[in-house]
């Protein structure tokens, strides 16, 4: 298959044909989906992680087995409201519709202090983004850049990784100031990734797959 330019990869999106009943309906059934769980998770365990006392603990504790799995689709909706917006010539009352919808589902998830997912919507929005529209502007991607950075950096200040840091920071005795001490991360991340890949591995002929816990269907 050869590499197409991009203009021709934007030029055969712009004429592809997408059902738009059809991909309204999917985001509509994912977003209610996604509301109804969020709301019950947020019943069953009582508090929000961004008002809790220890948002830094409750962002890791708080969750519902089954209920979670629901809501962190919420990757998959903002994903989907781009695609409708950005594929689907007219229809603008829908895309004002959606377009309240991606700040709800953006906003509530956001409220769980939980960055990963955000992280996955950008990776798979960018490249979507630069392949079907001319958006993808230097002061648009700058602008957009700065802010969602900034999200990221307010996430990261309720990461329990921070005091795993500052702890291999000074038995390190690192000589520059500790505002670095996220250097450490990558270090940590390899190494304890390497070391769960080394230990998984002896267990191999012991795992189940989930067998026992339905995961597999769950998940």
């Amino acid at each position: 298959i050869p590499f197409l330019p991009v203009e021709e990869i934007r030029k055969r999106f712009s004429n592809s044909t997408i059902h738009q009943r059809r991909l309204f309906r999917v985001i509509v059934f994912l977003f209610v989906g996604y509301l109804l769980c969020y709301i019950a998770e947020v019943q069953l365990e009582g508090y929000l992680p961004i008002s809790s006392a220890r948002p830094d603990r409750a962002r890791i504790e708080f969750g519902v087995f089954g209920l979670h799995l629901v809501v962190t689709t919420m990757p998959a909706i903002l994903f989907l409201i781009v695609e409708y917006i950005t594929l689907i010539k007219g229809y603008a009352g829908r895309k004002v519709f959606f377009g309240i919808i991606f700040l709800v589902a953006f906003v509530s998830f956001f409220f769980l202090l939980q960055r990963f997912a955000f992280v996955v919507w950008i990776l798979l929005t960018i490249p979507f983004l630069y392949y079907t529209s001319r958006i993808m502007k230097f002061k648009y991607v700058l602008f957009a850049g700065t802010v969602f950075l900034a999200l990221l950096i307010y996430l990261e200040s309720f990461r329990v990784a921070q005091y795993v840091q500052n702890y291999i920071y000074v038995i390190s005795r690192m000589r520059y100031s500790s505002a670095y001490a996220v250097m450490t991360e990558p270090y940590m991340y390899i190494v304890m990734n390497l070391e769960n890949f080394a230990r998984g591995v002896e267990k191999l002929d012991f795992f189940t797959w989930g067998l026992f816990s339905a995961d597999f269907l769950m998940a």
